[in-house]
């Protein structure tokens, strides 16, 4: 039978594969299963001499992908180690997303720009702290002035397709999911304050919301208020 799914403009650019959805997330997967998969496999790195810093960057990068929700371009030729500042228990990332919108999205959506710099990396025992070490190893190889990953989005597709047979918006709805089941449970505006986004149906599907539970919540806390 032919094959009759389109195919995204863009998908030459990144690879030669479809553009993902929502729709094709089969699962949510744990911080742990998601440190396991980026782990298990590397890039087959030839040159002896930069392998390690390679494999390192693309653990980083992944760790950036999904404890920072980020969107494909965001961490590209943007980020040096000076982006960085270690703030005891945890490590900052300062200007890590900029999110740009035009004029007619904004009008389009009722809402300002949503724009979140800082992403915080536990350094404490934590789900996300492995993915911490991680970007941790990585900023330990580099000098100060040194991008962090000096590729575009092709490239960035590549890796996380290689290492993890998924790509890089996966790994922001994993991080999505994991901050929506986990930290803004029933919370979709923070949620989307917090990843940077305007659209806040748009990552209702993350935050759990059940509906009886929240009326039960409620229920009680009238009851609270009425004694």
């Amino acid at each position: 039978m032919k094959d009759t799914k389109k195919k995204h403009r863009g998908a030459r650019g990144y690879g030669g594969y479809d553009r993902r959805t929502l729709g094709d997330i089969e699962e949510y997967l744990s911080a742990e299963e998601i440190f396991t998969l980026v782990k298990t496999k590397t890039w087959n790195y030839k040159d002896d001499e930069t392998r390690d810093l390679h494999i390192a960057r693309d653990r980083a990068l992944m760790a950036i992908d999904f404890v920072g929700a980020f969107r494909n371009n965001e961490p590209l030729k943007s980020l040096t180690k000076e982006n960085f500042e270690d703030k005891g228990n945890w490590l900052v990332l300062h200007r890590g997303r900029i999110s740009k919108r035009s004029k007619k999205l904004i009008a389009k959506s009722g809402a300002k720009v949503t724009i979140r710099t800082d992403i915080s990396f536990p350094k404490f025992t934590h789900p996300l702290q492995p993915f911490t070490d991680l970007v941790l190893t990585y900023l330990d190889m580099l000098s100060s002035k040194e991008y962090l990953f000096d590729f575009k989005q092709r490239r960035h597709h590549q890796i996380v397709r290689e290492v993890t047979g998924k790509w890089p918006h996966w790994l922001r709805s994993m991080g999505e999911n994991w901050y929506g089941k986990n930290i803004f449970v029933n919370d979709g505006t923070n949620l989307a304050k917090f990843i940077g986004v305007v659209n806040v149906q748009s990552i209702m599907p993350y935050v759990g919301f059940d509906e009886a539970s929240y009326l039960e919540r409620m229920k009680a806390a009238s009851q609270s208020d009425r004694k």
